[in-house]
């Protein structure tokens, strides 16, 4: 499954995130490991202030990392969209010269239909897989982006203690 389980340790936060390799059909994914400066647990000296502060910070900064992972995902699956649409209109292009070559009207009509057929069948594929791949992407972005915010919240309750 796409998602990945994030781990709490006190003063630590681990999220994951998606990255999607560029292939011409869906693409496939592989999970990479964001992590953000871990808060160090509250010392005697620490005030409540700066160890909020702290949890704060990692926070934010795992925030960002999370949302960076999940922009790149969203870059490559468009990316593999596009090439996917451009190779199927290529592939068009070269069964239409194809149908275009051949004499019987009758099999010439039906090479033309059936090439229109195959052109939509392959955008809508790859359409598809774009849409499946951002929504994974999308998903396991709002997961992790929750368990940032719960690690956050114990960190906090941490630095009260």
């Amino acid at each position: 499954m796409n998602r990945l389980v994030s781990a709490l340790v006190l003063g630590s936060v681990l999220v994951s995130g998606v990255a999607f390799a560029q292939t011409t059909t869906p693409p496939t994914t592989t999970p990479p490991v964001v992590t953000a400066p871990a808060p160090t647990a509250p010392t005697a000296g620490m005030t409540m202030k700066q160890c909020v502060l702290q949890a704060k910070q990692a926070r934010d900064a795992t925030l960002k990392a999370a949302q960076d992972v999940f922009q790149s995902a969203k870059t490559a699956v468009d990316k593999t969209r596009s090439d996917a649409i451009k190779a199927a209109g290529a592939a068009k292009e070269d069964a239409l010269k194809t149908a275009q070559a051949l004499t019987d009207k009758k099999a010439k009509k039906d090479a033309l239909k059936k090439v229109q057929a195959d052109h939509r069948a392959a955008v809508k594929a790859a359409q598809d897989a774009n849409r499946m791949a951002v929504k994974s992407a999308r998903n396991t972005r709002e997961s992790a982006l929750k368990a940032v915010k719960d690690a956050y919240q114990v960190a906090v309750k941490a630095c009260k203690k």
